[in-house]
């Protein structure tokens, strides 16, 4: 009636797509998000990473930080590190 639409049933292709859209754009910022995550974990998407060993290397490498942050005095850190090189 004088070309006025009110109230008509029905969905509006314009909000279908508009819906679609809205989805996609979604669904990107979802993936970017994870995206980011996994490389600041360090990895990178569908990388499977084996928990490590902690070879003799891991060792030196704490005891080396230990020293380097005054948990242990030059003696302890000589006498460790030869258990070390000993055992390693």
């Amino acid at each position: 009636m004088y070309g006025y639409r009110i109230a008509q049933p029905g969905i509006e292709p314009g909000m279908v797509i508009l819906g679609f859209l809205i989805l996609v754009v979604a669904l990107g910022v979802l993936g970017l998000l994870a995206a980011t995550m996994l490389r600041q974990r360090g990895g990178t998407p569908f990388q499977y990473r084996r928990p490590s060993a902690g070879g003799p290397s891991d060792a030196f490498r704490i005891l080396d930080e230990r020293f380097a942050r005054g948990e242990i005095d030059e003696d302890e850190y000589e006498r460790r590190r030869a258990t070390l090189s000993r055992h390693g």
